[in-house]
């Protein structure tokens, strides 16, 4: 079971990777390989390679820096992992009141959740990183969605704190808001969400 687990999880960081880089004439052989189970801590060591630098758009669009996004997508990987379903592969169902948790365990993170719970890897991700450069000395005064993306509004720390913070929100438009499956951004009328395919048929998006 932990095998298929590992191809799984490994399978679903190289969609991401690959959708995020897509644009990056200089990633187009990123190389993703499967990391280690550790029963206490799930899927770590998992292996990307891209070159080092900020990301390149064909647009000349913002893009973080590459590493800072691998980084992120290992973190969002072995939150996922965490509560991955061997069986079913795919994670735990979450409970009603699954922000609670995550807010209770970070000082910073003071405001709700104004997204669907798919995000929590992601902000689960982003969280562990930034208490890593934690000052004590600032909070989040909203997360919410916004235009189909993750948007963490605070008074932000240092210029790590606040790279971390944006890397986030962009990769926020790779993953599917309501499951935390690769997604992409899609659009309805005039309503985006970046969701994964299966929801994108069910919500009718593009």
């Amino acid at each position: 079971m932990t095998d298929m687990s590992v191809i799984h999880l490994t399978d679903e960081a190289r969609q991401i990777v690959g959708a995020a880089f897509e644009g990056d004439p200089a990633c187009r052989d990123v190389i993703v390989l499967p990391g280690k189970w550790d029963e206490s801590e799930g899927l770590i060591d998992l292996f990307i390679t891209v070159p080092t630098g900020p990301a390149v758009h064909p647009t000349g669009a913002w893009m973080p820096q590459r590493q800072d996004v691998v980084e992120l997508v290992r973190r969002v990987i072995n939150a996922r992992s965490r509560r991955w379903d061997h069986a079913r592969l795919r994670p735990h169902a979450l409970p009603e009141d699954w922000w609670t948790p995550v807010r209770n365990e970070y000082e910073f993170l003071r405001a709700g959740a104004e997204f669907a719970s798919g995000w929590i890897d992601l902000l689960i991700g982003m969280s562990g990183w930034l208490n890593e450069h934690y000052d004590g000395h600032w909070t989040t005064s909203q997360t919410k969605e916004k235009f189909g993306g993750l948007r963490v509004y605070s008074d932000r720390g240092d210029e790590r704190s606040e790279e971390i913070i944006t890397a986030a929100e962009w990769l926020s438009e790779f993953l599917c808001e309501d499951c935390g499956a690769p997604g992409r951004l899609r659009k309805r009328g005039g309503w985006y969400r970046t969701v994964c395919d299966a929801h994108a048929q069910e919500g009718g998006f593009e």
